[in-house]
Order: C-alpha cells, then sequence, then structure tokens
C-alpha cells in the first residue's frame, strides 16, 4: 500500500486535472461556434441569392477559404474571410 502523502498527491492531481479541463472545455469551441454560425448564414443567403457570377466566384472563395480556416482553428481568420461574402450578400 502506498503511503498517505502519495496518496494524497495522486488524488490533488487528478482533482487538478479534472478542474482544469473542465474549466477549459467551454472555451475552446465558442469561438468556433461562432465561426459555424457565420458559416452556416452564408451558407443559407447564398441558397436564394440574386448576384452576379463575379460576386457568386467572390463569395464562394471566401466561404471555402473560411471553412479550411475554421478546420484549422483559426477562427478569428475565418470570420475575416467572410466579411466580404458577408457584405455582398447583405448580411451585415
Amino acid at each position: 500500500m502506498k503511503p498517505y502523502y502519495k496518496r494524497r498527491t495522486s488524488k490533488l492531481l487528478s482533482a487538478t486535472a479534472a478542474a482544469l479541463l473542465i474549466s477549459s472545455a467551454g472555451t475552446f469551441p465558442a469561438s468556433s461556434d461562432d465561426c459555424s454560425d457565420e458559416i452556416a448564414n452564408v451558407e443559407a443567403a447564398l441558397s436564394t441569392a440574386n448576384i452576379t457570377a463575379e460576386d457568386m466566384v467572390k463569395v464562394e472563395v471566401g466561404h471555402a477559404t473560411a471553412v479550411s480556416k475554421q478546420v484549422a482553428g483559426d477562427s478569428a481568420g475565418c470570420v475575416e474571410d467572410l466579411q466580404e461574402a458577408k457584405s455582398i450578400l447583405n448580411l451585415e
């Protein structure tokens, strides 16, 4: 049987690790969800948009780069790439 101080240290480390995991669980997905919502808004507007072929290409390129940045974890870049698409689709 382990001495008391080793059991206590092990429990303390486990509790600390669990607390860190729980506290950080809600912080990371929030930004990617924001980008997911923006992507969904652009996709919904794109399906009913009446825009020129040139603007359609701009929106599709912005959408594609935003999705790739979202997958890479760059939510700020994702939102930035969607700005032009949102302005073309009058979502702002």
